[in-house]
């Protein structure tokens, strides 16, 4: 595997993980093993600030970085073991790693909380949902009046309602946006589609509840 480097969105929290107490570790480790798996970070933060014994500062970035981890860890098809163990050099090969930092105590740390079962649950959710060319990320709609005018073109002799249906999506690694303009008739068509979809989703969840599996929600 090509030497493994750490986003600098996620270093300080990787730093913070090799300065962390191994009281601080275990009880992190204990408390995420009694968790389920989410596709939101923020649910496992809060399962698993319930058991644990005392506070842990940065818990929320510390369990964001490990599902981010792991779903890195499992698209490059490696072991928990390598993979940890690059994470370690490259943290060595920093100057900015923590004061008494040791390669393969931190190691050892990754290995324990990154094998966590909700973790990489968890990150395979986040990647089977994001698995696709386009993701939806926000849409807006705008209202306009149109005005209509005679064969003079002076005359105002009438007016319509147009909405302009702006969506913003993710593709190859960046945002995008278009737009697409509706009337009424329209809005009525994707209100329609939008209900069969709900109808669709309670179906589909009571057939998931049947078969004894976890349900992974985005709420």
């Amino acid at each position: 595997m090509p030497r493994m480097s750490i986003p600098e969105f996620f270093r300080a929290t990787v730093e913070r993980i090799a300065a962390m107490s191994e009281s601080d570790v275990t009880q992190v480790r204990d408390a995420l093993a009694n968790t389920k798996p989410s596709l939101k970070s923020a649910m496992i933060v809060t399962q698993a600030r319930g058991r644990l014994k005392e506070e842990v500062k940065d818990l929320e970035d510390i369990v964001a970085t490990l599902i981010s981890m792991n779903s890195t860890r499992l698209n490059a098809d490696v072991s928990l073991e390598e993979f940890a163990r690059d994470i370690a050099q490259f943290l060595t090969r920093s100057k900015d790693k923590p004061k008494d930092y040791d390669q393969s105590t931190f190691e050892r740390r990754l290995v324990s909380l990154l094998g966590v079962e909700s973790l990489v649950v968890s990150a395979r959710a986040v990647d089977i949902q994001h698995e696709y060319e386009k993701l939806f990320a926000s849409a807006r709609i705008v209202s306009d009046i149109r005005p209509v005018f005679g064969i003079s073109a002076v005359k105002l002799i009438g007016a319509m309602v147009v909405h302009n249906l702006k969506i913003r999506y993710f593709e190859n690694g960046e945002f995008k946006e278009s737009y697409f303009a509706l009337d009424n008739a329209d809005l009525e068509n994707l209100r329609k589609v939008l209900d069969r979809a709900e109808v669709k989703t309670a179906e589909l969840k009571q057939m998931i509840s049947k078969g004894e599996v976890e349900y992974f929600d985005k709420k």
